[in-house]
């Protein structure tokens, strides 16, 4: 009887933690919110445009060691591909793209932000 009683303790046990294994792997492919994105009217976030023909640069990383343009929400290095384009170059402010022949110029803002400045000495 008393060993009986362990089995079905060990089942509940064994079956609880596959439980909790299933409902958190599936929690796990839910996309986390960015908490650093800004938040628009109402405190909905803007939806991701589902054409992939269109692009749109929302930020640059120019170094000494890479150029690297976000552009769908995607970090792009160049000569990877995004939506069918790919990116040619990174420039301050805007990124080139190439998409069936055509080169494409994607602007991120008028002016820079940020300037380039002489490296302290």
């Amino acid at each position: 009887m008393f060993r009986e009683r362990i089995r079905i303790t060990a089942a509940g046990v064994a079956l609880a933690i596959v439980c909790s294994v299933i409902c958190s792997s599936a929690s796990a492919t839910e996309p986390l919110p960015d908490p650093t994105r800004p938040v628009l009217m109402g405190g909905v976030q803007k939806a991701k445009t589902a054409d992939p023909k269109h692009w749109q640069l929302t930020s640059v990383l120019i170094s000494a060691q890479r150029r690297v343009a976000v552009i769908n929400d995607q970090v792009v290095r160049i000569g990877q591909n995004i939506n069918g384009a790919k990116l040619l170059t990174v420039e301050p402010g805007s990124a080139l793209l190439s998409h069936a022949g055509r080169r494409i110029r994607l602007e991120l803002i008028a002016e820079p932000v940020k300037r380039v400045v002489a490296p302290a000495l």
